[in-house]
C-alpha cells in the first residue's frame, strides 16, 4: 500500500512539473506524458 502511495505521489508531481513546462499544449497533453 505505501509504495502505491509513493507512485501516486510521483505521478502528481510530474504531472505538475510536466503541465508547467507545457502550458501552450493542450492539457490532455500533459496528462498523458505524466
Amino acid at each position: 500500500m505505501m509504495e502505491a502511495i509513493f507512485v501516486r505521489i510521483m505521478i502528481f508531481l510530474k504531472s505538475i512539473y510536466v503541465r508547467s513546462n507545457t502550458d501552450h499544449l493542450h492539457p490532455s497533453i500533459s496528462w498523458r506524458v505524466a
